[in-house]
């Protein structure tokens, strides 16, 4: 079967489409649940100069996902940070997330088996991948199980 979507790192003209698919997350509704991250204001001149200035940064994590079409259809993002009682490093993440349209369970394990190969040639300890949305969270949990992660932590939130 021929594979219908590429995963590369991003590049410095990838900017306004990844802004794009950011902005298509944060305002998103799926199956009736508003994104956690509505009420967020995104900063699209905060995001591009962060994005400008670490293209060429080996400790940042960003690679993109495209349909057959080179639509940019998913993304993940994360960096190495050292634990903040070690000088030992992790690799955490900033965001998973693929357009509702796009479903490839294949490109989402080839994009996190990315992640992973990424941070191992960094000399991490370990890899973080969480989920922020609330999208699915049983199904992500589990395919997660299924690539070798155990689960670190339950999260809350309460808004102000």
């Amino acid at each position: 079967m021929l594979q219908q979507f590429s995963i590369r790192r991003y590049v410095a003209a990838d900017i306004p489409a990844i802004l794009a698919l950011g902005h298509q997350m944060v305002e998103q509704t799926r199956q009736g649940q508003d994104s956690r991250f509505k009420p967020i204001a995104l900063n699209d001149e905060k995001l591009y100069k962060i994005l400008s200035v670490n293209e060429r940064n080996i400790r940042f994590f960003l690679n993109l996902v495209h349909d057959k079409d080179e639509k940019l259809v998913g993304l993940l993002c994360g960096e190495v940070q050292e634990y903040y009682f070690s000088s030992e490093c992790l690799a955490a993440d900033h965001m998973l997330y693929f357009d509702p349209e796009f479903c490839s369970l294949a490109a989402i394990k080839d994009l996190i088996n990315s992640y992973v190969a990424w941070a191992k040639n960094r000399n991490v300890r370990e890899v973080l991948l969480r989920s922020s949305t609330g999208f699915k969270q049983e199904k992500f949990g589990m395919l997660l199980k299924r690539l070798g992660f155990s689960q670190f932590e339950v999260g809350f939130s309460k808004e102000f």
